[in-house]
């Protein structure tokens, strides 16, 4: 059982969760730990963000792939790092 740690008058004193703290509590818990993928997934994200060229818009991406002759005149690392966003964004996180 989980419990409150307070400082009174100089004193520690624990005291346990009620039976509804202990609910709320898992509850806060269970929603962290659902949150944690798309958390990750974010990250990813973000890091791919900083490497695409001129900061391209993730909307952009779609056009690229319907106009793969637009792709085809843009550099190797260019076209590697447009490839692994996609795979990233295809890893998303369903919640």
């Amino acid at each position: 059982m989980r419990k409150h740690t307070i400082f009174q008058n100089g004193k520690q004193e624990d005291i346990p969760f009620t039976p509804e703290e202990e609910a709320a509590e898992d509850l806060r818990e269970a929603e962290l730990l659902a949150k944690k993928p798309m958390e990750k997934w974010v990250l990813e994200m973000v890091a791919t963000d900083a490497i695409m060229v001129a900061g391209l818009a993730r909307t952009l991406e779609d056009l690229l792939d319907a106009n793969p002759g637009v792709l085809a005149k843009k550099s190797r690392s260019f076209k590697e790092n447009h490839s692994a966003r996609k795979i990233i964004r295809a890893r998303r996180v369903k919640i």
